[in-house]
């Protein structure tokens, strides 16, 4: 958006001028095959500025994308990041000494999408329902496999019929419904997947998106320009649609894992763009339980990685649709809960974390049996938490009780096999604080 025209009283600089028509100028029949630069070196207030808002405004009929970089005097900053990666792209950037002044280029953004809305080819039709489905993720970064991971897990709750209506923490079939289709089938379809490289190519063959190399795997980026033009070209119903898609497809790409994978590290991102919407708005269609658990599926992966930017935020929007609402059965309420106690400890907040361990125990010792797992690590869960919170009395008393009925249980009880890992080695933890 360029903010003023050229000066009223413009005079011109006529050999400048015809060098900007001459470079940037072409045929629209026979666009440039590579991007092409123009340069301009002289002091401050000589007129460059109007030389090239002249140009602009003679050339803004051209149907062409415009950007105007003005005063970027940073020297510590690549001002060749703004220069979007399309083929036949035109670009003009006007230097002072030790200043870029102006950036200009041209793309055709709208035309490519005009092309591909009224294409025939199927794959023209996801390909545009792809770049919208891009605009509400990370621009960059955007890896094949995070594509592979959500047909695979898809294909698994499709074809099982998994409803996980009540579970927040598992995802549905009617998160699988909110994919294209060729998403839902899995990975092994190779007229699928097929389908999923044509309209990723065709993407890439009008430089919308460029894909790169990135490890073992391609990943796709996105220039910032053509993210925003993305988002802002769609109706309403169309970024409801696009954005129950990209949330989809990371919160399936999780594959519903709860330990702590690398694999997060590059979901954290794109995790971090889609919750930076109109959460409330877009989530309007879908049902509490069936929004909570794509909300609980980032708030797990921003969890483990320690990120409490945005954790804070979800947990609210979790409790808020899940917690006390008709329909959600009191396990699922627990495990948020216990959940929202976890976000507490890691972020030091530990009183705040007894008051909600003990309020899950208090539930779970009235419902389960003594030695139901669910009961003995939220008792755990406790005893820890009175621990840290320098209460060592009350977590000598409840480490005690958690041994206690360990003991009892058969040499070959599942759960007694991997006590020592789910409640921490509670004789250790009792050796500690009783040393102490």
């Amino acid at each position: 958006m360029v903010p003023r025209s050229a000066s009223r009283v413009y005079t011109g600089r006529g050999e400048i001028g015809e060098r900007l028509a001459q470079v940037l100028s072409f045929d629209p029949s026979t666009p440039p095959k590579q991007q092409r630069t123009f340069v301009i070196i002289g002091a401050g207030g000589t007129g460059k500025s109007e030389v090239f808002l002249k140009f602009a405004e003679d050339h803004r009929d051209d149907q062409r994308w415009l950007l105007i970089l003005d005063n970027a005097d940073d020297a510590e900053i690549d001002y060749s990041e703004y220069m979007p990666p399309a083929k036949g792209a035109d670009s003009k950037v006007p230097l002072e000494p030790k200043q870029v002044g102006i950036y200009i280029t041209y793309a055709k953004f709208e035309v490519s999408a005009d092309y591909l809305q009224k294409s025939k080819l199927p794959e023209s039709t996801d390909a545009l329902n792809f770049l919208h489905t891009l605009a509400f993720m990370h621009n960059s970064e955007i890896s094949e496999i995070m594509i592979q991971r959500t047909s695979e897990y898809a294909f698994e709750l499709k074809d099982t019929g998994t409803s996980n209506d009540k579970n927040v923490l598992s995802l549905s079939v009617c998160h699988v419904a909110r994919l294209p289709e060729y998403l839902q089938q899995g990975w092994s379809s190779q007229e699928n997947r097929l389908r999923w490289y044509k309209a990723r190519n065709l993407l890439e063959s009008l430089s919308i998106i460029t894909v790169h190399q990135d490890d073992d795997s391609n990943a796709i980026s996105v220039h910032f320009l053509v993210h925003v033009w993305a988002k802002e070209r769609q109706d309403y119903q169309s970024r409801y649609s696009a954005w129950q898609s990209a949330v989809t497809i990371v919160a399936l790409s999780c594959k519903g894992w709860y330990d702590f994978c690398p694999f997060f590290v590059f979901l954290q991102p794109h995790v971090r763009a889609c919750i930076n919407h109109e959460i409330e708005e877009y989530t309007q269609t879908m049902s509490d339980i069936e929004a909570g658990q794509i909300l609980f599926q980032f708030a797990y992966v921003l969890y483990q990685l320690g990120d409490d930017s945005s954790l804070d935020f979800l947990v609210q929007r979790i409790r808020l649709r899940l917690e006390n609402r008709r329909g959600v059965d009191q396990e699922t309420a627990l495990q948020i809960k216990a959940f929202t106690g976890r976000v507490y400890w890691q972020q030091g907040k530990y009183g705040e974390a007894v008051d909600v361990f003990r309020e899950i125990v208090e539930c779970r010792s009235g419902a389960l049996a003594e030695d139901d797992p669910f009961r003995l690590s939220s008792q755990n869960e406790l005893a820890r938490a009175y621990r840290i919170n320098g209460r060592i009395d009350e977590a000598i008393e409840l480490f005690e009780h958690i041994a206690k009925v360990i003991k009892k249980l058969p040499e070959d009880h599942p759960f007694r096999l991997t006590s020592q890992r789910e409640l921490a080695n509670p004789y250790k933890a009792m050796g500690e604080l009783t040393g102490s």
